[in-house]
């Protein structure tokens, strides 16, 4: 049961990393847009969905480490 949990535990801070990264692929994406002057009305929902998605499954991988949920520079 435990070797379970710490794949449950690992797989979900893996896909928290992913939305990080899919979050700063979206922003960049916008931006992008706002320049060539295409609309970007609907990316703001999008973005806030993301984020409560990486921080709800960030909670389990720093939790089980004993951290809290923050960004860290490598």
């Amino acid at each position: 049961m435990r070797k379970l949990l710490n794949f449950l535990y690992d797989a979900a801070g893996t896909l928290a990393a992913f939305f990080v990264f899919v979050i700063f692929a979206v922003m960049i994406g916008t931006s992008m847009f706002r320049v060539i002057g295409w609309r970007t009305g609907g990316f703001e929902d999008i973005v806030s969905w993301l984020t409560a998605a990486a921080a709800f499954f960030g909670m389990a991988h720093t939790f089980k480490h004993g951290d809290f949920v923050r960004v860290g520079l490598l």
